[in-house]
């Protein structure tokens, strides 16, 4: 079993949780590595160079009542699609990779099934749905 991690976000911050939040105060771009031990004391590292982008640009919002997300692959940490909720709550999906596509589904549910239950996907939300 896995006895603890360590992350190093590439901007001199760094944490021992398994699934850590980390925001970046300048933009960049950014290596991250992950050390993990197991309960014998053997430890092994991955380390991603130019892992993380962070843009001075802010991005483009989208009216209140629209949400982003983005579908990640967890064993690459590559953005395999980007997404869409409309405040009647369907959602769109653009695959990013070829053959590019774009996808409806009724609810993000339907996308979660969709996607999310094989685990080799992860959704992650870029803003919060804005109702009423």
């Amino acid at each position: 079993g896995i006895a603890g991690y360590f992350w190093e976000f590439g901007d001199g911050q760094t944490s021992d949780k398994a699934n850590p939040v980390h925001t970046y105060a300048t933009p960049g771009t950014y290596t991250v590595s992950l050390t993990i031990t197991d309960k014998n004391g053997a430890s092994g590292k991955v380390t991603k160079d130019g892992l993380i982008t962070v843009s001075a640009l802010p991005i483009p919002p989208l009216p209140a009542d629209y949400a982003r997300f983005i579908l990640v692959e967890v064993s690459s940490s590559t953005v395999k699609a980007f997404g869409n909720q409309f405040p009647d709550l369907r959602c769109s999906v653009m695959w990013n990779e070829p053959p590019h596509h774009m996808l409806m589904f009724t609810d993000i549910d339907d996308v979660l099934r969709g996607f999310g239950d094989e685990g080799s996907l992860s959704l992650v939300w870029v803003d919060k749905l804005e109702i009423g």
